[in-house]
């Protein structure tokens, strides 16, 4: 079977295209935020921790922490508190994309978190870091 010049040009720029999908596919794949905001946070009395982790985990507590910390809302949407079971602990993750950004929200989380939890539960920053 003798190869067409139409043939090969046809195969060739599917190769070509394939391939650049590829590599935009591949490119447009974000990485995780580079900082990493770490909190835990101790809870009186001890049986609202679950209480307090789901205020943390709510949408509305995560858009006045991205307002008053001034990071894009995107980012504090992944904020993830959990409530280990018979414990007083909270612990809360969030990725941001610089260390100024992670320090204002360490600086807003507690306060903010305690405004919306009210008189129900006690609130103090035990460990705070940024990696």
């Amino acid at each position: 079977m003798k190869w067409n010049w139409k043939l090969i040009t046809g195969i060739a720029t599917g190769v070509v295209i394939c391939l650049v999908g590829v590599v935009l596919a591949v490119k447009r794949h974000h990485p995780r935020p580079p900082v990493t905001v770490t909190l835990r946070l101790a809870v009186t009395p001890p049986q609202q921790s679950a209480y307090v982790a789901g205020i943390a985990n709510s949408a509305r507590f995560k858009y006045v922490l991205g307002k008053q910390a001034g990071i894009k809302p995107a980012l504090a949407q992944k904020l993830e508190a959990k409530a280990p079971a018979n414990s007083s602990i909270v612990e809360a993750r969030l990725g941001v994309l610089t260390k100024e950004e992670g320090q204002r929200c360490l600086e807003a989380f507690a306060r903010t978190l305690q405004v919306l939890c009210g008189t129900q539960a006690r609130i103090t920053v035990i460990e705070r870091s940024l990696d």
